[in-house]
């Protein structure tokens, strides 16, 4: 009988969506700080420059440069959200729909890395990593919970083919 170790959910990997979850929140909550800021700046600007002439360029550097830092922030965590949007749709959307490649065979040249292990089935070379990466929708295990164990194990695995080959399915065929 053969054993499914790993499939990958519309959720992708469970600690890859939670990451990805906190980072909209991210996005959400500095959109609602940047329009709060520039509203409170404005409000200030006109109430400091009337009061207090010459201090008001010292005040309105210090309020550029950190409106700045917002913005780029921003920008940034908009990247990081478009990046795994992107992924999950190449990913996630792309096994279900069938836009994988299919192969059996043993695992060879399984190593251990630092931040993980490669192994190759068939000829063809996989990594798999302990890191969380933000676009990575694939197969990732954490410290107690690897499932390809070594050289030998007989596997069927369907993977996206890209400079990843980001794993989507795992199966240990038992009874071959």
């Amino acid at each position: 009988m053969n054993k499914i170790l790993y499939e990958s959910s519309y959720i992708g990997n469970p600690k890859c969506f939670i990451s990805h979850l906190f980072d909209v929140i991210e996005v959400i909550g500095l959109l609602i700080f940047i329009i709060y800021w520039f509203k409170k700046r404005k409000d200030e600007k006109e109430e400091y420059s009337e009061s207090r002439g010459k201090e008001c360029f010292f005040y309105q550097t210090k309020s550029i440069g950190i409106s700045v830092f917002i913005l780029i922030w921003w920008i940034i965590s908009l990247l990081n959200v478009s990046g795994f949007i992107s992924g999950y749709r190449k990913i996630v959307l792309g096994y279900k729909k069938g836009e994988y490649c299919e192969i059996r065979g043993i695992v060879k040249d399984y190593t251990d890395t630092r931040n993980g292990y490669t192994f190759a089935i068939d000829g063809v070379e996989f990594e798999v990593s302990t890191i969380v990466h933000a676009f990575d929708w694939g197969y990732t295990y954490g410290r107690n919970k690897n499932v390809i164990t070594g050289d030998g194990q007989y596997l069927k695995i369907r993977y996206i083919p890209d400079s990843l080959n980001r794993i989507v399915y795992i199966e240990e065929i038992l009874d071959e």
